[in-house]
């Protein structure tokens, strides 16, 4: 499978040119449109596009900022762990993880969440919130 025809990148502040289709900044309603069209999401880990996605019943991939290159400090290695630890159409990778192997291994699993996932979230984001 050539998983290169199937990317699309939110690039944000990057100054690396990417080698796919890609937006530096997508408004909410575009970022949903791809998110829809998409079977697997690629994210940092934040509440928002992990909500978005375990609603629109989406593979998940969370490579979480990290505090030691001054990126953003909120919990999402922790709710990153939550959620991979309990589904298995959630991943968590390191920084030394091999991406396109898990992009793989996420193919393969057919199976949609189970419906208590929706109803979970918001309170585990604020358990999260409130535990930090």
């Amino acid at each position: 499978m050539n998983i290169k025809d199937t990317i699309f990148l939110q690039s944000g502040i990057s100054t690396v040119i990417p080698l796919v289709m890609y937006q530096q900044y997508l408004d909410h309603g575009k970022m949903l449109y791809h998110l829809n069209n998409a079977e697997i999401i690629i994210c940092h880990g934040g509440f928002g596009i992990i909500s978005e996605s375990i609603k629109a019943n989406k593979k998940l991939i969370i490579i979480p900022r990290l505090k030691k290159y001054n990126e953003a400090v909120n919990p999402q290695i922790e709710l990153g762990e939550y959620l991979a630890n309990r589904e298995p159409r959630i991943k968590l990778l390191n920084e030394n993880d091999n991406l396109q192997n898990n992009i793989l291994e996420l193919y393969e699993i057919n199976t949609p969440f189970l419906n208590e996932y929706s109803s979970i979230i918001p309170n585990m984001i604020l358990e999260t919130i409130l535990n930090l």
